[in-house]
């Protein structure tokens, strides 16, 4: 399975499987009642997509003007932290709210909930990739603009 087939089976079940995963959780360790987590769980869900679309379009623009156009270690550890702490930003008062705790608490929360999701991230990754087989690389290089034609 390749394409934009692949891409949306593998969006849709990474956040269906990470949904009926956090729900449960939430609604044992916040003592929360299943609706309540998961509307929470919806609400952080919606709210990534859109930083994800929103960051993206402003990172690829920002690195343009630096006049990047490949990226290596330096661009990939900002766009990760711009995007994490941006998301991180947005979420702890969603998750305040929702579990009607303080900032603090929900920022404490926040950071378990990325632990966890990186460990589930890099889990399903393996897994749709061992069950699906690995994405053809399909994508090239771009010649770098400093490149002789």
């Amino acid at each position: 399975m390749q394409g934009l087939k692949r891409r949306v089976i593998q969006a849709i079940s990474y956040e269906a499987i990470l949904l009926s995963l956090f729900i449960p959780i939430v609604t044992l360790v916040f003592k929360q009642a299943v609706m309540d987590s998961a509307a929470l769980g919806m609400s952080l869900t919606i709210l990534a997509l859109l930083w994800n679309i929103i960051f993206n379009y402003g990172f690829e623009k920002w690195e343009v003007q630096q006049g990047w156009y490949t990226r290596g270690l330096k661009q990939r550890l900002l766009h990760a932290l711009g995007f994490e702490g941006g998301l991180l930003l947005l979420g702890v008062p969603v998750i305040a709210y929702f579990l009607g705790i303080s900032l603090l608490k929900a920022i404490i929360a926040d950071i378990g909930f990325t632990i966890v999701i990186m460990i589930y991230t890099f889990i399903f990754q393996w897994a749709f990739d061992r069950l699906f087989g690995e994405p053809e690389r399909t994508f090239r290089r771009p010649k770098s603009p400093h490149q002789p034609i």
